[in-house]
């Protein structure tokens, strides 16, 4: 028998094109930061690692936003959140 383990990512989509030095992001006066992934999707948006998104509290919407605030992700709540 093999154990198995799964993680779950934070990442955020825009139609825009990114900035060539990535992206800085303001949570909760926390700082995150990721680069372009590929199709509009980013790399993994970290805080010097990876945010467990299966941790967060999907009842309660949340944003973040650049400290220029040209950037803003929402993340809307929900009672299911399907992770993939």
């Amino acid at each position: 028998m093999t154990a198995k383990r799964a993680s779950f990512t934070l990442r955020c989509t825009t139609k825009h094109d990114f900035p060539e030095d990535g992206l800085i992001l303001n949570f909760n006066n926390d700082f995150y930061s990721c680069d372009e992934h590929g199709n509009g999707w980013s790399s993994p948006i970290l805080n010097g690692r990876n945010i467990d998104a299966s941790m967060l509290d999907w009842r309660y919407a949340f944003q973040m936003e650049s400290p220029d605030n040209k950037w803003r992700f929402k993340f809307p709540n929900s009672h299911i959140r399907i992770f993939c």
